[in-house]
């Protein structure tokens, strides 16, 4: 619409524009049964313009102002950074600005993000690991960095308190931290313990995984697929994150009910 006295006219706040309503009335709407509340849908022109001063008043405070432009900025910076690996020479703009005004509303309303954007460049690039991964892979790294230098602590400290002689009772650990050398086997310790603890685990999951699906990653998972996979239950149930030994689970010991809440429990709980 070229015309900017005409959009002054359809944008006019008065009680008798004629265009004062977003949508027509509907079935739909009438279902949500928001037609006489907030701003949107409400076909109330007094209660509507209530909420309209009062979401105005707040939204032009320095401190939202700021938030929004700083909320903008950073969203954007991050479509740049997917528009830069996407590489391609025509995008659809459309399908971004929509994300980037709902995720910029979703942002300042709520103060958490949605990650709509992520999810679009994920849905253009199946094969490309989503931001998120490399925030849950640091979070998983570093606990379990912690674990295994808790572990060479503690072992550091039961060989320095003992008459370590015999070789045949040095598991491979006290091997490691023993050994004749002036180099701190710290770090190549933390290592070898989190390819153990890491990949024994990963390897047997994908070991049942490939064994029940086989290897084709198109193949669609059944209810009796998911029944057969008895160690990923039992490394799901494992709640003790110190030890992490789920296979307790499949000598006989009990998993506990509550370990485990599919969107959460009680009356309340997901069917």
């Amino acid at each position: 619409m070229p015309e900017t006295d005409l959009v002054e006219k359809i944008m006019s706040p008065t009680k008798i524009n004629t265009f004062r309503f977003r949508t027509p009335i509907n079935e739909g709407v009438k279902t949500l049964e928001i037609m006489d509340k907030d701003i949107i849908f409400n076909y109330i022109y007094d209660d509507w313009n209530y909420h309209r001063r009062f979401y105005s008043k707040i939204l032009k405070t320095p401190q939202s102002r700021q938030k929004i432009v700083e909320s903008s900025q950073s969203i954007f910076v991050e479509i740049k950074k997917y528009w830069k690996e996407i590489d391609e020479p025509i995008i659809d703009l459309s399908e971004w600005i929509v994300r980037f005004a709902f995720e910029n509303i979703m942002y300042l309303t709520t103060n958490k993000r949605f990650n709509s954007i992520a999810d679009y460049y994920n849905s253009l690039k199946p094969n490309t690991q989503p931001p998120l991964t490399e925030k849950l892979i640091g979070g998983a790294k570093k606990s379990l960095d912690s674990l295994v230098l808790e572990i060479v602590k503690k072992r550091r400290e039961q060989i320095e308190n003992s008459d370590v002689k015999e070789e045949s009772s040095q598991d491979f650990l006290t091997q490691l931290l023993t050994i004749n050398t002036k180099q701190d086997v710290t770090k190549e310790v933390r290592a070898f313990m989190t390819e153990i603890l890491a990949g024994g685990s990963f390897t047997k999951i994908v070991k049942e995984i490939e064994s029940i699906l086989g290897k084709n990653v198109n193949k669609e998972i059944t209810l009796n697929d998911l029944d057969n996979m008895k160690y990923c239950e039992a490394v799901i149930s494992e709640e003790n994150p110190n030890q992490f030994k789920p296979e307790r689970f499949l000598d006989g010991e009990k998993i506990n009910k509550n370990t485990f809440f599919m969107f959460g429990g009680g009356t309340r709980i997901c069917p």
